[in-house]
């Protein structure tokens, strides 16, 4: 099929959305998929997307597609549906940001979680939840691994861990897309015991079966911090419904919190999660889902 995928930026932030479209665009390709990326800003994204074989363009490209999957109002609004054809679907993120709003434009919306879902509803816009996927043949299961990673944006989540792994003794490492961001998380991950994160960041900690811890520090959140917990099999499929965000049970990351749920991940040499993660979270899977949908 002759399939489209769109994204406001393919640049050098690997952000959830960037790496969201990469790797769906990927997996549409392995499946022998004519695929083309239409990206207003271009960059390591769209350079790994063009080594791979995909073609990236900077303009809405014309002609007939069997299928438009477009992420953002910035690409939709660009795309004159008289000269590029085919069944669009917006596929939703969140559910504050403006890009992320739904638009009338197109043919049919994906949710990424059910808090997307249920906030498309409110504004009479029926949707289909397909989580984001996760590369299992990239992001592997490892045994091994010491300390703690921090793949938290705010900067109070940083510090209160650093300050908790400091208490107990324990290694700790941070990576942040914007101030020292890494676009090979797959061999970083491996490298420690514990991961704390929400989202993406999230959702490949488990891939690699590392023990995970759900928050982070958001502008927003009363009190700073935002937390879910140790993420486990049991409770998982209640707060992925949040996209695993910390907001399924909006628990503040205190230090009387963090150093428990520290010290009982790290007694452990890796969780248990990639099975649950193959079954929910497979690209390839996830791909196919989107395809069911032409």
């Amino acid at each position: 099929m002759n399939l489209l995928v769109t994204n406001n930026t393919l640049g050098n932030i690997p952000g959830g959305s960037e790496w969201h479209a990469h790797e769906l665009a990927l997996a549409l390709h392995r499946k022998g998929h004519n695929v083309t990326a239409y990206t207003p800003v271009s960059g390591w994204f769209g350079n790994s997307l063009i080594d791979k074989g995909v073609k990236v363009c900077a303009k809405p490209p014309r002609g007939d597609f069997d299928l438009i999957l477009a992420s953002h109002l910035s690409t939709i609004r660009r795309i004159d549906r008289d000269q590029t054809r085919g069944k669009m679907i917006q596929i939703c993120h969140g559910v504050t940001p403006p890009l992320e709003q739904p638009s009338d434009k197109v043919d049919a919306h994906v949710a990424i979680s059910e808090e997307v879902q249920d906030h498309l509803s409110s504004k009479g816009v029926s949707s289909k939840v397909i989580y984001n996927g996760v590369d299992h043949n990239k992001f592997l299961d490892h045994n091994g691994g010491e300390g703690v990673l921090s793949l938290c944006q705010g900067p109070e989540a940083n510090r209160l861990i650093e300050s908790a792994c400091k208490k107990i003794g324990c290694r700790f490492a941070f990576m942040n897309k914007t101030t020292n961001p890494s676009f090979e998380l797959e061999f970083v991950i491996p490298k420690y015991n514990t991961v704390v994160a929400i989202g993406r960041g999230a959702y490949e900690a488990m891939a690699c079966n590392r023990n995970l811890i759900v928050a982070d520090s958001r502008g927003y959140v009363e009190g700073g911090t935002i937390t879910d917990g140790i993420a486990t099999t049991d409770n998982l499929p209640d707060i992925m419904k949040n996209n695993c965000s910390g907001r399924r049970t909006k628990k503040n990351l205190g230090m009387d919190r963090l150093i428990p749920m520290l010290e009982r991940c790290l007694s452990k040499e890796k969780s248990n999660l990639r099975s649950f993660s193959e079954k929910e979270l497979n690209i390839d899977i996830q791909a196919d889902k989107y395809l069911s949908m032409v």
